[in-house]
């Protein structure tokens, strides 16, 4: 699953917009590996995969 974006701050939304974007495209993935940013360990990021039954 990819999609990309540019962004100086990576903040939560701007990843989640991205993570969101690449679903649409690609489909969901069965397992979501994981940076560990807190973009990426966040509760915004964790719920919206979690919602849409991806494990982590």
């Amino acid at each position: 699953m990819f999609s990309w974006r540019l962004s100086n701050t990576m903040h939560a939304d701007f990843c989640v917009d991205a993570l969101n974007e690449a679903i649409a495209k690609h489909g969901l993935p069965e397992i979501m590996n994981i940076d560990q940013g807190s973009q990426f360990t966040g509760s915004t990021w964790i719920t919206t995969l979690t919602d849409v039954g991806v494990r982590l």
